[in-house]
């Protein structure tokens, strides 16, 4: 109600491990990177955890095909600052040790 997120469990951590795991679907590739973008921003916006993840994913292997504007670049930092935030918390880790969780999965 507040604006805050709730901080995940253990258990919504390894479902964040599968969305992570799991490969983005590729109807994304053929809508323009802005109307990409409004779409992540709006999963963003939800606050939920697993959204967040599937933008972090979806936007990491896009990264990996071709080069992300310089727009969904910023919105891929912010939704792993977001994502990594509740990791730190979850798994009681600074951030470099979060980070490495996170790279992990892209690897």
């Amino acid at each position: 109600q507040v604006g805050l997120r709730h901080v995940i469990s253990i258990e919504e951590l390894v479902k964040v491990e599968e969305v992570l795991f799991s490969r983005p679907e590729n109807a994304m590739k053929n809508i323009t990177w802005n109307r990409r973008f409004n779409m992540y921003l709006e999963k963003m916006k939800t606050g939920d955890v697993f959204e967040v993840a599937a933008v972090v994913r979806t936007l990491a292997s896009q990264e990996d095909d071709k080069k992300l504007s310089t727009g969904e670049r910023r919105l891929l930092n912010m939704a792993k600052q977001i994502l990594l935030s509740g990791v730190m918390l979850v798994r009681s880790q600074n951030l470099e040790e979060a980070e490495e969780w996170l790279y992990k999965f892209f690897n």
